[in-house]
């Protein structure tokens, strides 16, 4: 791997990560958290969170309510093949989704 092409990844990467935080609208310091929720949860160092990690993450970070659990799994179905390899800037979408979507 070049430095060049590591670099342009990271910046790929970071850009993403500053648009889901933008959409979804967390502040710089929700992001950190999450972030070290996110890390934490990366039980294998892949930098990626499987569907069993995620759902792990949130049973262990918030108590959802019912129509929440289920945004979550449905967020999660929606990916299908890449529901086991989940990078931190979908990873603040579906959160984002999940914390703003569902209320009961």
């Amino acid at each position: 791997v070049r430095a060049g092409d590591s670099d342009s990844r990271e910046e790929e990467k970071l850009a993403k990560e500053m648009q889901a935080q933008q959409s979804m609208g967390f502040s710089e310091q929700q992001v950190a958290q999450f972030r070290a929720a996110f890390v934490e949860a990366d039980t294998d160092g892949s930098g990626e969170l499987s569907e069993q990690e995620i759902l792990a993450l949130f049973d262990e970070v918030a108590t959802l309510s019912s129509s929440q659990l289920a945004l979550l799994h449905a967020e999660i179905g929606k990916l299908g093949d890449q529901r086991d390899f989940i990078g931190f800037s979908l990873f603040l979408r579906i959160l984002g989704k999940v914390m703003h979507g569902g209320g009961d």
